[in-house]
Parts: C-alpha cells; sequence; structure tokens
C-alpha cells in the first residue's frame, strides 16, 4: 500500500510540472503577442468578443430580412390577386352599366311624352357614370402605384454580396426587371389612355344622339301641343310595364277625333241632309252623353305657333347642356394631364433609380 501512494503522489507531481510549464509557454507565447502587436490580450480578448457579437447581430438581421422579404412577397402577391379581383368586377360592372344605358335609350326611343325629364336623367346618369369610372381608374391607378414603389423598394433593398461580379451580375438583373417593368407601364398607360378615349367617345355620341332625338320631339311638341296642353296631357299619361310605352286613358274622345264627330253628324238616307232627328237627339241629350274629358282635351294637338316660354327653357337647357359637357371635357383632360405628369415623374424616378443602381 506504501508503494502504491508513492506512485500516485509522482504522478501528480509530474502532472502538475507538466501544466504549469505549458502554462509558461502560453504566457511567454502571449508576451511575444504584446511585443509584436502591441495590444495586450484583454484587448484582443474584448475584440473577438465584439466581433462575435457583432457577427451573432449580422446574423439575426439577415434572418429577420429574409422573414420580411417573404411576408412582403406573399402581402404583394394577395395584394394583387385582391387587384386583379377587384379590376374583374369593375369590367363586370360596366357592362351591366352598358346594358342598361342601351335599355334605357331604347325605352327613350320608344318613347312616351315627357321625353325632356328622362334626356335629363340619361345625361346625369352617364355624367355620373363616366365620374365613377374615372374615379375607379384613378384607385386602380394609385393601388398599382403604391405595389409598384413597394416592389422597388423591394429591389432596392442593401445585399450582401461576396464579391464585385456577384454584386454587378444582381445589379443587371435587377436594372433588366425594372425596364421590364418600366416597358409594361408605359404600354398599359397607352392602352389606358386609348380605353378611356374610346369610353369618351362613346358617351359623347350617346350624349349627342340624346340631344337629337330630344330635340326634335321638343320641335315637334311646340309645333303642334301648346304649353298649357301638355300638363293635362302629362297627367293623364300612365305607363304601361308590359308594352314598355306610354298610353293615355280615353285618347278617343279628344282632339281630332271629337271634332270630326261633332263635324259629321248622321244624315237621313232619303234626302243625304243632316237628320233633324239625330240633331235632336244630340242636343236633347237622349243620345250617349260625351265625357266631360272631351270638353278638357278639345284643343289638344291644334297649335301651331311656338311658345315663346318654352323656346327660352329650350335655349336654357341647351345652353347648361353644353356648360356641363364643357365641364366634364375640362375634368377629363386635367385628370389626363395628372396621369401624364404622374407617369412622367416615374419614369424619371425609375431612370434615376437605375442609374444609381449601376
Amino acid at each position: 500500500r506504501l508503494v502504491e501512494v508513492e506512485k500516485l503522489v509522482e504522478v501528480e507531481r509530474v502532472y502538475e510540472r507538466v501544466v504549469e510549464v505549458e502554462v509558461e509557454r502560453e504566457v511567454e507565447q502571449f508576451v511575444d503577442v504584446e511585443r509584436e502587436v502591441g495590444v495586450r490580450h484583454e484587448e484582443v480578448e474584448r475584440m473577438r468578443a465584439e466581433l462575435e457579437m457583432q457577427a451573432e447581430r449580422d446574423k439575426s438581421q439577415l434572418l429577420e430580412q429574409q422573414l420580411d422579404l417573404r411576408e412582403q412577397k406573399l402581402r404583394l402577391t394577395q395584394e394583387m390577386q385582391a387587384t386583379k379581383q377587384t379590376v374583374r368586377d369593375h369590367r363586370d360592372e360596366q357592362i351591366r352599366a352598358a346594358s342598361r344605358l342601351k335599355q334605357l335609350q331604347s325605352k327613350l326611343v320608344q318613347g312616351g311624352v315627357n321625353l325632356m325629364e328622362q334626356e335629363e336623367e340619361q345625361r346625369l346618369a352617364a355624367s355620373a357614370m363616366e365620374e365613377e369610372i374615372a374615379e375607379r381608374k384613378r384607385q386602380e391607378q394609385e393601388l398599382l402605384s403604391e405595389q409598384e414603389l413597394e416592389e422597388e423598394a423591394r429591389l432596392g433593398m442593401e445585399e450582401h454580396y461576396n464579391s464585385l461580379q456577384e454584386e454587378a451580375d444582381a445589379k443587371t438583373r435587377k436594372l433588366k426587371k425594372l425596364w421590364g417593368k418600366y416597358k409594361g407601364a408605359q404600354a398599359e398607360v397607352a392602352d389606358l389612355q386609348a380605353e378611356f378615349q374610346r369610353e369618351k367617345e362613346d358617351i359623347l355620341d350617346t350624349i349627342r344622339e340624346l340631344s337629337r332625338q330630344l330635340k326634335l320631339k321638343q320641335l315637334i311638341m311646340s309645333s303642334f301641343i301648346p304649353l298649357e296642353q301638355l300638363s293635362k296631357i302629362e297627367r293623364r299619361s300612365e305607363w304601361d310595364e308590359a308594352t314598355e310605352t306610354w298610353r293615355i286613358a280615353r285618347i278617343q274622345y279628344a282632339g281630332n277625333a271629337m271634332r270630326h264627330k261633332r263635324r259629321d253628324p248622321p244624315r237621313s238616307p232619303e234626302t243625304g241632309v243632316n237628320s233633324p232627328t239625330s240633331r235632336r237627339g244630340l242636343d236633347s241629350g237622349d243620345g250617349p252623353p260625351l265625357p266631360d274629358v272631351a270638353a278638357e282635351l278639345s284643343s289638344v294637338f291644334f297649335s301651331y305657333q311656338p311658345d315663346p316660354a318654352a323656346l327660352a327653357e329650350e335655349e336654357a337647357a341647351l345652353s347648361a347642356e353644353q356648360e356641363a359637357a364643357n365641364e366634364v371635357e375640362l375634368a377629363q383632360r386635367s385628370r389626363m394631364n395628372e396621369m401624364q405628369e404622374r407617369q412622367r415623374r416615374r419614369q424619371e424616378q425609375s431612370e434615376l433609380d437605375a442609374v444609381m443602381g449601376l
């Protein structure tokens, strides 16, 4: 047992000596480094710890950037799908509105009596529809512009490259992608302008056609119907949903029909002259009594002099229509100028970004 204890002690001593020798060597090496570099060992350790912390922070930032890029890509995809759905809905709404407009036009052409109010409603509806279409296009353009700005911001984010060649290749790809977007935006703006011009011409043609029809109807009414009788005709007019026409109740007792009956009393078969019996029957009330509406509508459709008040109202309506058309045209021009100015600024910004990226 004593011998074994002594051996263990000797082994421990030898191990302690070896450790001391290694520590002395390490101390000598650290001293040499301090002499050659001029930096203490504590400073080196502190710098190493800072570099490791900085590397960890950079790594976490890169991970966060990757996560943000994924989220932005997902969000942009969802917004693009929503935008496409919105565009499809707007196109369907335009088709339905055009169909409704054609139906209203057909009803107006088939006609009733009060065409002035119908034409005014049509004009207001067309103007409101045009403004709504322009507003929707403006909102769609703003949404697309925001998406493009987000895409450009995502493309313009700083990235880390391992070499200059890799950086040049990446920026070249970005430049090609931006150039393609620029060409696509130009083509889209040209298509929008052409579509806007077509819609504008269609609406103006519709307004002109309705104005011509209205003038024709007004000319007919002012030439043959007194202004004081129009209110009576309007009160007695009813809209028939089945035939989609205006119907005047008891029209057979009005105007020319009753005058013809009064001028042509029944004649005697023997002499060929007016029968006194029939005349007495009409005068004494033996025959069927005439309705009161005949007296009320006795002068309808027998006026050949235009009414000055009606002409003044017509001129005022035409001038108001012309002013409204001028205002709509000015608004359209201003919106077109704004779109062109916005497109020009976007183009300059894209070119500047492309040059700065190079």
